[in-house]
């Protein structure tokens, strides 16, 4: 990787009021850990005073409801007949109830002493959310920082906002923080997730819609929760895994669309910035929809579990482009808006209709960055269907035609010509992980492996039923899938070094790395430590290979020979270019690029472990 630095474009002057991305703040000393504590500088939130003295104020200024289903029964005060039997099974019940019901409101004046116990203070507070929205909202744009107002969120879904930035503080003790916050707004949103379901906003807030920021809160808990280096809040992912979808239905967010008119500047200023948070709000609420079916395919990844919607029926618009998404003021925004209207009036499911027909050429307007993963993880989930059905079903594409779909989707959009280089490497990275997950179930992958030496792990802790019943570990790792899985894993280490250091922390990272990593040390079994690769790879032959392909096909020729040839019989074509790789160094490699994404994503602690402990065991083996 590289060591460019990650603090973004700076889109908006210091001194104005909306800026995109902000820098870090100084931080002082880093030696001793927690330097913020005396940090005398002014507050980039100066609302971050009020947030800190709302969490400790006694009683909480927030006050949890206490709406569990198991709790809507009888009243426990004295009005409630007494059973005639004091140690009878509705005796025991009547004192359950009354406990569970002062647990849950003790909880929101436990609140204050929580927060104060774990040292949290509002310069704490304001350096993570500082740095939630420079480092964070980067790698998932679904807040619209410009429009963003701190006093309008509910506590829940700042403290989500606070747990998420002080991942990037780099301290074990803002770790800490952060993840006892992200319990507390858990706890909130398990209790009273049935109020806030009903909060709205005024109508040029970012919570206009009701139900916006319970959506809002669950998409940033869960993205927090599934990469922890905690197996207890992975697991919280896991069982929450769809709620968010759940909640968007029943506040009917699907259902609403950006408002239609003309992007031209009017007279008044102030009507243009009411129009502005208007549709920023639009906007946002789209985001943070999509992002649950991003989150979605990142927890069936990393859990092994099956996705818990269907990606393809996905009828949400398309979210604005990066450049109307990032304008700093009404006037840009217009500008941007008045110039592109064309793709923002496609749906999902259109979009995959036109990618899986190969009869007519694909989409080849430029798509927005957040636009591109959300049908990643469609293909993912189509992928992961083709798995676990073994064999044709109804509803669900050919493996010809996801792969189709794929190298299309490559074409026209991951490698278009007007992406910037630093997204393209993003995306490159996590299509090239789709197609290693239609080559090889990468839970099945993990779990035979560990099974097979002796590792334990805890990612997939599911058993050998829940994977596919007929893998071969021996006859994969010699097949052309397995030579196919290879050199898309090759390409991810190839695409991670070029990779400018604030996008190594993009969600789908630690799962890219851990798989392709796993890849690796499988297939180093067959090649014993060294292998050699076409050079340059055509990623088209590669995406289009199938049983039935031999060297002798008619539209095999130049580097698609040497690709096919090295996918049907492991070897290059005789005097063609080649690469040789040593498998052991690349998985060395993987393994220091999860060590230094420890600090921010704890999961890949649990990933680092596996691999130091399975690839010594494989090694002995070859």
């Amino acid at each position: 990787m590289t060591n460019a630095q990650d603090a973004g474009p700076n889109l908006g002057d210091a001194g104005t009021d909306h800026q995109l991305f902000f820098t870090t703040p100084n931080l002082g000393d880093s030696s001793t850990g927690d330097t913020w504590m005396n940090n005398e500088q002014s507050h980039f939130w100066p609302e971050s005073e009020d947030l800190f003295a709302m969490l400790t104020s006694e009683p909480s200024a927030w006050r949890l409801d206490a709406q569990l289903p198991f709790l809507n029964g009888p009243p426990t005060g004295g009005e409630e007949p007494q059973s005639s039997e004091p140690d009878g099974p509705s005796a025991r019940a009547r004192h359950a109830l009354q406990h569970t019901s002062s647990l849950i409101q003790d909880l929101s004046f436990s609140v204050s002493r929580e927060v104060e116990s774990i040292g949290v203070t509002a310069d704490f507070l304001d350096t993570c959310l500082s740095c939630f929205f420079s480092r964070f909202v980067p790698v998932l744009p679904v807040m619209h920082q410009p429009t963003f107002v701190l006093k309008d969120c509910t506590p829940p879904l700042l403290l989500n906002m606070i747990a998420l930035g002080s991942l990037f503080v780099a301290s074990e003790g803002a770790t800490a923080r952060g993840e006892a916050l992200w319990r507390l707004a858990h706890t909130a949103v398990a209790t009273s997730w049935q109020s806030m379901i009903q909060r709205t906003g005024n109508e040029t807030s970012q919570d206009a819609a009701m139900g916006m920021q319970l959506v809002m809160t669950a998409l940033l808990g869960q993205s927090y929760a599934v990469l922890s280096g905690s197996r207890s809040l992975r697991l919280t992912s896991h069982a929450f895994h769809g709620l968010g979808f759940y909640w968007s239905r029943q506040a009917g967010l699907a259902a609403i669309h950006s408002s239609s008119g003309s992007y031209y500047a009017s007279a008044n200023p102030e009507v243009d910035v009411a129009r502005w948070k208007e549709w920023a709000a639009s906007e946002v609420n789209n985001r943070a929809i999509l992002g649950h079916y991003i989150l979605d395919g990142l927890i069936s990844h990393s859990s092994g579990f099956p996705n818990s919607t269907r990606h393809t029926t996905n009828n949400m618009r398309l979210p604005c482009s990066d450049e109307a998404f990032d304008a700093q003021t009404a006037d840009v925004w217009l500008a941007v808006m008045s110039r592109e209207r064309a793709t923002a009036e496609f749906t999902f499911r259109e979009l995959l209709n036109k990618l899986f027909d190969v009869q007519t050429p694909f989409v080849d307007t430029l798509l927005s960055h957040m636009s591109i993963p959300v049908v990643m993880e469609a293909l993912q989930s189509l992928v992961s269907e083709s798995h676990e059905s073994d064999g044709p079903s109804v509803g669900l594409p050919s493996q010809a035609a996801l792969n189709q779909a794929l190298w299309r989707l490559y074409d026209y959009q991951v490698m278009h010509q007007d992406r910037a280089r630093v997204d393209v490497l993003d995306l490159s990275i996590r299509w090239h992980v789709v197609c290693i997950s239609f080559c090889v179930q990468p839970s099945s992958l993990v779990y035979d492996l560990c099974e097979r030496y002796g590792v334990r792990q805890e990612l997939y802790k599911l058993g050998r039923s829940a994977f596919l019943k007929t893998f071969d570990l021996d006859a994969w790792s010699s097949s052309h899938l397995a030579r196919r899985a290879t050199l898309h894993a090759m390409a991810v280490l190839d695409l991670l070094q070029q990779l400018p250091l604030g996008k190594t922390q993009a969600l789908q990272l630690p799962i890219a790395v851990f798989t392709s990593a796993v890849v690796l040390t499988a297939v180093n079994v067959t090649n014993r430590g060294r292998i050699q690769l076409p050079e340059p790879i055509c990623w088209q032959t590669v995406c289009t290979m199938n049983d039935a392909t031999t060297l002798d096909t008619p539209t095999i020729g130049g580097d698609a020979a040497s690709t096919a040839s090295f996918l049907l019989t492991g070897n290059v074509v005789t005097g063609a270019r080649a690469a040789i790789r040593n498998i052991g160094r690349d998985v060395n490699a993987f393994q220091t690029i999860l060590e230094s994404s420890m600090s921010t994503w704890g999961v890949t602690r649990e990933m680092t472990r596996i691999l130091r402990q399975l690839v010594p065991r494989c090694m002995q083996r070859t």
